[in-house]
């Protein structure tokens, strides 16, 4: 079902993100500091390209990483990832 697949690849995040494109520079600084939500935000942003253009390879390495520390949804977002041949 196209609905699954859209909410799997955070397609209803993008303007929940664009809302907060403000909030960019803290949760890379998040990451950087190995915050697993942090780490999903980033990498949510990478991937679709909020605050910067978009960078999927970026975006791999930040949902794995966040997945590594357990967050669900960073989990999820990397399998689509995968499933989309994009990870």
């Amino acid at each position: 079902d196209e609905r699954l697949r859209d909410r799997l690849r955070g397609v209803q995040m993008i303007p929940w993100l664009k809302a907060r494109v403000g909030r960019a520079a803290r949760w890379a600084e998040a990451a950087a500091a190995d915050s697993a939500n942090g780490l999903y935000l980033h990498a949510a942003c990478c991937w679709f390209g909020v605050g910067a253009d978009p960078d999927p390879a970026a975006a791999a390495r930040f949902f794995r990483r966040a997945a590594a520390a357990g967050h669900a949804a960073a989990m999820c977002s990397l399998g689509a990832m995968y499933q989309d041949g994009a990870g």
